[in-house]
């Protein structure tokens, strides 16, 4: 699969994380919490805490765009509805977790929008490393 040159020379991946969605139970209740949070626009230090990114998934996001990045690939992370980073609350916990001297944003300004969030404030927000917008 070939992916588009940018201007710079460089080329732009996305990087998908799929999981599972658990639909009972307690995982089913927090996941409708954030989604109430999400389209409350009310986001807080106590909501951050409420949400928070597996170290896993914040290692494994670093490591592999360090490595893109060394290869000349600018890596951005693509949320998406559907995924485990679909609420605003979800891309605020992950972009604000993982070293964005690496992992850069590509958002999906559509999916914001489905997953309950203002996409014009997400980009705002996040437009220093932004490097493709969806």
């Amino acid at each position: 699969m070939t992916h588009p040159a940018q201007a710079d020379g460089s080329t732009d991946i996305r990087v998908h994380l799929r999981a599972k969605r658990a639909r009972k139970g307690r995982a089913h209740d927090a996941r409708s919490r954030q989604r109430r949070v999400a389209r409350s626009g009310s986001w807080s230090s106590s909501t951050a805490a409420a949400i928070s990114t597996p170290p896993a998934i914040v290692a494994s996001l670093n490591e592999i765009c360090k490595a893109a990045g060394g290869a000349g690939v600018t890596p951005v992370l693509h949320q998406h509805t559907g995924t485990c980073i679909e609420s605003r609350d979800e891309v605020y916990s992950v972009l604000e977790s993982v070293d964005t001297k690496y992992v850069k944003f590509g958002p999906d300004a559509g999916q914001l929008a489905k997953g309950g969030a203002d996409p014009v404030e997400v980009i705002k927000h996040f437009l220093p490393i932004i490097r493709h917008i969806h």
